[in-house]
């Protein structure tokens, strides 16, 4: 699915006679994809042999490949509109139609094709843009373009990242359509199953499928859900759709075993994105039961305008206090973020930024806590940590706070926690802002359910402009990146970073960002086993800004800097292209003396970044340098003066603007013309005839020659130099590349628990994590390896890995360690598992399927999760019949794979034998080997593993056969 985030404007095309791209049901209902409610254009989930139709009457303009992994068609309508209908798969049918011919409304120009086995349905994405008439010529000529050439999927992909920063249309506003899904407020998965959902619309009930999101026209409509085994139970509500707007219907499970209504969400788009009150759903009485109240409607979490405010001259500080060194370590990768996320250390303090009012003390949700403080100007400032605090100061709602007043003290989060994320952002409310939240505020807290409040009161303070906080207070960040192919490089300490600040050295860890104030800094990185060798740059950190320096490894093992980006802040963002960092070579004898060559220094915001000047031999009186990219402008003789020599040598053409050269005094100055020619010197210069004994007056000729010719080189010396310097000023070219495909984002988690407190320990599973970890990380992933953790700290790795999920990403989870099975539903058991009772081991262990559905929920592209989990029951033999041998079977959602390390009820091996000498696991070590295979996909791969640990397994007479659960459409690949 193309997602875009150009600016999205609304029209009325119901009124122009617009429909849909395919045929609307019977009960006026389309199946849509779910989770895409505050996106402009539509994605329909269609069955196979549905009809593909033009939404309005138009042209033509183009069928075929949409880039690398669509095709479809692009009509053009009237007012400039543009339609794309795109899919996935090839279709099922096409119709005869050429480019340039006409097509009606209503009229086939394909049908669905489905996609495969088990796959019932298939999307058909629906983007509608509006364009000018220059725009529309530019489409034409891009198009024209992309037919003529060879390369044509790779013009027709530039040609629609294009047409994404273009006016696109919020389809279901303009068409006066709404969408209704459903969400899950309940644990087990299973429950999906217990229970039905119906819309009832003048007497008659359509069904509604737990799987996806249906378009509706906007209007007023009721809903039934059913439960119960043997006495059924209806409920019902009644609530408006709202043209534009995806409605969003929780259930829940009730004390009894019933499912009701619960809360529901509101996502409403950009174009109708505006502050609303809470509003309650309208209950429908009905005589099996009781009204389930309902929850505010809740404003989607995107953060709207960004603004920079000046927070420093107002006197604003961090949170929390600069180290001795004046830095402050902070999250890794959240550069672009308007707020800050700040790794303190366990009791550090947690400080009001400025003076104001605290509005706000406790649960910020399901997962942190924290404070809400007001300041002046409507500005509102949320503190919270993903932990309880270490303590808190005894400050009353209500009470005024000072700047650098005492909010509270880290807690960390556990044993191996050592610094905790304390997270900052600042909102800027207007006069009605601030009384929606004090309504907002009064309301959670005088509900008991005040966590559930407080998350809507935090969504909603998410839609209000936003402060970009490092900009405001002219801070910058800078961290380390890896330029070398071994991750082992880093981790056993190859290279040392320093600040060089004040003659003092500060050490820059490779885990964290450093905030630090905007100014000149400068690092050294040192290396080498035996004789250290020391490079350093120099550089600018501008206010806003986050520098990334890449560590590169040179053939002779030593590590130098390399090139390095800048990140800038939503405020003051440009496009900036990567440039490579002048390091200096220091050797260990020489070092201490060596002065630091400057690395790019970041320009002023109108500037795009370019590469420093070389060096320069510099005259006694260097020229200035200019603070634009315009060549150096230098003061011109208003008159110059002609230079009159005997035997009239040549006259030299100068540059426009040279700079001032020191002349001896006795020479005349040289005429600079305002626009003269390139120079144009004689190879060799005139000869004089001289007679065969010169008189007194031939003396001062040839001295006035001599001095001429001094001067005429020293005037090309300084061309010369004008030359370099001038080109090294101009403005790095921006030049679009050849489009290509975008490269996801690889992402793993990589979890291995072997000391086990109150069930038998493992062998290998922290090897097998470690050993999974170093290959997926020389990969290319972004891997987060986790050991050993105990529920608490399992919890928080499984929410920090989601919380880094993107859409779009490519995503791999290994868990090496205990799992069971109760009931069908599969568990991942953490260090400190006790397993008292199949509720405690429910209550205190991870589901499986709901580390799945977070994947499904964050949207990512793909899934791969791998289980070396069915070792023996680990409960057995210990008075206690909990659980089964190995993991059940499971529920893999589109765009996910899943493989256990043995199939149901059967044991994975640790170990051949006794005398095997492999530190991993059977199912670890084959997949090892077989992923590093280039050019295999993974559903192959996963195949082959299957294949060689069922042949290993039988060599020792084990009968082992890896599960795997594929629903993956597509091929992806490990190593290319």
């Amino acid at each position: 699915m193309l997602i875009w985030t150009q600016p999205v404007f609304a029209a009325d095309l119901k009124a122009q006679g617009w429909g849909l791209p395919t045929t609307v049901d019977a009960n006026g209902m389309v199946t849509t994809l779910k989770g895409t409610g505050d996106q402009a254009g539509l994605q329909l989930a269609l069955n196979a042999n549905d009809l593909v139709t033009p939404p309005a009457d138009g042209t033509l303009i183009y069928k075929g490949s949409f880039g690398y992994y669509y095709t479809g068609f692009m009509v053009q309508h009237a007012d400039g509109l543009i339609s794309l209908l795109y899919s996935t798969f090839e279709w099922e049918g096409t119709a005869n139609i050429e480019v340039g011919q006409p097509v009606k409304k209503g009229k086939l120009l394909s049908t669905m094709r489905a996609g495969g086995p088990a796959q019932f349905k298939r999307l058909l994405n629906w983007d509608v843009y509006q364009l000018q008439a220059d725009e529309f010529l530019e489409l034409q000529k891009k198009l024209s373009h992309a037919q003529l050439n060879n390369s044509q999927m790779a013009h027709i992909s530039e040609t629609i990242k294009w047409l994404q920063t273009r006016k696109q249309i919020d389809i279901k506003r303009a068409l006066g359509v709404g969408s209704f899904e459903l969400g899950k407020d309940f644990e087990l998965k299973k429950d999906v199953n217990a229970f039905t959902v119906q819309r009832l619309q003048n007497s008659i009930s359509v069904p509604i499928s737990w799987e996806y999101a249906y378009l509706m026209p906007a209007g007023e409509y009721g809903f039934k859900i059913t439960s119960g085994n043997f006495f059924k139970t209806e409920r019902q509500i009644k609530t408006y759709v709202s043209a534009g707007d995806a409605l969003t219907h929780y259930v829940k499970k009730l004390s009894n075993g019933d499912f009701a209504f619960g809360t529901y969400d509101v996502t409403i788009p950009a174009v109708t994105r505006l502050a609303r009150a809470p509003v309650a759903a309208q209950a429908i009485q009905v005589p099996v039961t009781t009204n389930i109240a309902q929850g505010p409607i809740t404003a989607p979490l995107k953060p709207s305008d960004v603004l920079a405010v000046d927070l420093k001259a107002q006197g604003w500080g961090l949170p929390t206090s600069f180290d001795v060194n004046g830095m402050v370590t902070t999250y890794k990768g959240s550069r672009d973020h308007t707020g800050l996320h700040l790794y303190l250390n366990e009791s550090a303090p947690v400080l009001a930024p400025a003076d104001g009012t605290l509005i706000y003390k406790g649960s910020f949700g399901y997962y942190y806590t924290g404070f809400m403080v007001q300041h002046s100007d409507g500005l509102i400032s949320l503190i919270y940590n993903q932990f309880e605090w270490e303590s808190t100061a005894n400050i009353e709602v209500g009470q005024p706070v000072k700047s650098g007043q005492l909010l509270s003290t880290m807690h960390a989060g556990g044993p191996g926690w050592n610094k905790g994320v304390l997270s900052w952002n600042v909102n800027q409310l207007n006069a009605e802002d601030l009384l929606e939240l004090q309504k907002k505020l009064s309301h959670a807290q005088l509900n008991n359910s005040q966590t559930e409040h407080i998350s809507e009161t935090i969504k909603w303070l998410q839609t209000r402009k936003q402060i970009a906080i490092k900009s405001a207070l002219q801070l910058g960040s800078f961290e380390l990146a890896k330029d070398f192919e071994l991750n082992k490089d880093v981790n056993v300490n190859a290279f040392t970073v320093q600040r060089i600040q004040n003659s003092i050295a500060s050490p820059i860890s490779w885990e964290y960002a450093y905030l630090m104030p905007a100014g000149t800094y400068t690092f050294n990185i040192t290396s080498g086993l035996f004789f250290k060798t020391a490079h350093q740059i120099l550089t600018f950190m501008s206010a806003g800004d986050a520098i990334t320096h890449y560590v590169k490894k040179l053939p002779n093992g030593d590590f130098v800097f390399g090139k390095h980006d800048v990140t800038t802040s939503a405020v003051n963002s440009l496009a900036r292209a990567p440039v490579a960092a002048q390091p200096i070579e220091v050797s260990a004898a020489t070092n201490s003396s060596q002065d630091p060559t400057p690395a790019p220094l970041k320009p002023s915001a109108d500037v795009v970044t370019q590469a420093p000047p070389a060096q320069i031999a510099q005259p006694s009186a260097p020229p200035q340098a200019p603070q634009s990219s315009a060549p150096p402008q230098v003061a011109q003789l208003s008159a110059p003066p002609q230079v009159t020599l005997p035997s009239a040598p040549p006259q030299v053409a100068l540059p426009s603007a040279p700079p001032q050269v020191a002349l001896p005094t006795t020479p005349p100055q040289v005429a600079q013309p305002l626009a003269p020619p390139q120079i144009a010197q004689a190879s060799t210069p005139p000869q004089v005839a001289q007679p065969l004994t010169p008189q007194p007056e031939d003396d001062r000729v040839q001295k006035a020659q001599a001095e001429a010719q001094a001067l005429r080189e020293e005037v090309a010396r300084q061309r010369l130099m004008l030359e370099q310097l001038t080109q090294a000023q101009k403005p790095t070219p921006i030049v679009n590349p050849p489009l290509a495909p975008t490269v996801p984002t690889r992402r793993a988690l990589v979890i291995g628990n072997d000391n086990y407190q109150s069930v038998p320990r493992l062998l290998n599973a922290r090897e097998d994590a470690q050993a999974m970890a170093r290959s997926l990380s020389d990969m290319g992933f972004q891997v987060q390896l986790e050991l050993d953790l105990r529920e608490r700290n399992m919890r928080a790795a499984l929410r920090q890995f989601k919380s880094r999920v993107e859409g779009g990403d490519e995503v791999i989870i290994f868990f090496a360690g205990h799992g069971v099975q109760l009931a069908g539903t599969n568990y991942l058991l953490p260090v400190d598992i006790t397993g008292e009772n199949e509720e405690q081991i429910r209550d205190e262990s991870i589901q499986l399927q709901r580390i799945l559905d977070d994947m499904t929920e964050k949207r990512a592209k793909f899934t791969l999760a791998m289980l070396d989990a069915c070792r023996d029951n680990p409960f057995k033999g210990s008075g206690r019949s909990l659980g089964s041998r190995g993991l059940a079977p499971t529920n893999a959602a589109t765009g996910q794979m899943v493989i256990f390390s043995a199939g149901t009820g059967q044991q994975a091996l640790d170990k051949l034998g006794p005398n095997d000498p492999e530190k991993n696991g059977l199912f670890t070590r084959v997949f090892l080997k077989e992923m590093q295979k280039p050019g295999i996909s993974v559903d192959r791969i996963l195949r082959n593993v299957r294949t060689e640990v069922v042949n290993l397994a039988k060599t020792v007479g084990h009968d082992q056969v890896p599960a795997i659960y594929d629903q993956v459409v597509g091929e992806y690949f490990l190593k290319r």
